[in-house]
């Protein structure tokens, strides 16, 4: 069962939003972005990636995950500058399934680590994207 967490228009900050949601106990939160109807990236928990580079110490926060598969025709070209990050050591990189390239880094737990990282990719690996194109879930699994 998921919850969908509508964000309200007087808010003004991605942190706000995230720490009303954490407050009321939501240990499963999900921070969806997406470019028109494709997926852009997420925010999810890290506690199911330690087996995937995430330190111990950051299994309670959580981690940017952002994925590339052939049906993602919307940022088939952003992969390349997500490529030289996990070359660079910034991401780690996997690819499960099959076919489907992952990239993922800890990005904290505070509501306000969490809005700087996805305005911070927002502007660098996805910069050719138009900003009214892209939107943001909150949903709680």
């Amino acid at each position: 069962m998921f919850r969908i967490f509508k964000r309200k228009k007087q808010q003004s900050g991605i942190s706000d939003v995230i720490g009303q949601i954490l407050a009321q106990g939501e240990d499963g939160l999900h921070i969806n972005l997406y470019v028109d109807d494709q997926i852009l990236f997420q925010v999810v928990p890290a506690k199911h990636y330690g087996e995937r580079g995430i330190g111990r110490e950051d299994l309670k926060g959580f981690i940017e995950l952002h994925f590339f598969n052939k049906n993602k025709t919307l940022t088939i070209e952003n992969e390349q500058y997500v490529k030289k990050l996990a070359d660079k050591g910034i991401l780690n990189y996997f690819e499960e399934p099959e076919g489907i390239h992952c990239y993922i880094q800890a990005i904290g737990k505070t509501p306000m680590e969490i809005e700087k990282t996805i305005n911070e990719r927002i502007r660098t690996i996805y910069s050719n994207i138009e900003p009214k194109r892209i939107s943001i879930e909150f949903v709680g699994y």
